[in-house]
């Protein structure tokens, strides 16, 4: 799999890593009161993307199936860090970031993911109990390195 390396700076909003980006569209749901950051300063982040080739998984399968492949799932700030860094990536196919979520107003978990939009890029939450099938990557971070 390909490497690539992005920079959280904490010091910012989210708010301010959202618009960094350069969104055509980003949900309302994205917002620090559902996705808390944590950390201090700034911070390199190795990222990978992992894509299950063969067949369909929900979000808890996936969680389960990376962490026995020795990823832990990325969180909406390095999920931004890409998204910022690498602007085609997310046009491409859609990219989740499965480490953070809340639960909406159904009671169900959403996970944050970039994904491409007519107008540009988008950045929006899907429900983590849905089938995920070839065409989405997740973020991921090596837990050993």
């Amino acid at each position: 799999m390909q490497e690539y390396v992005g920079e959280i700076d904490y010091g910012q909003s989210l708010r301010q890593m959202i618009k960094d980006g350069n969104y055509a569209r980003v949900v309302n749901d994205i917002t620090s009161k559902y996705f808390p950051t944590k950390g201090k300063g700034k911070e390199k982040v190795k990222l990978e993307l992992y894509r299950f080739d063969d067949r369909t998984v929900t979000g808890t399968e996936a969680l389960e199936l990376l962490d026995e492949a020795g990823y832990r799932p990325a969180n909406l700030v390095e999920l931004l860090a890409f998204g910022k860094t690498f602007p085609d990536e997310g046009r491409e196919f859609p990219i989740l970031a499965i480490g953070q979520s809340w639960r909406d107003s159904f009671g169900d978990l959403v996970v944050p993911y970039l994904c491409g939009v007519d107008d540009g890029r988008g950045l929006s939450v899907l429900w983590l109990a849905s089938g995920f099938d070839p065409r989405y990557r997740f973020l991921v971070v090596r837990k050993d390195g």
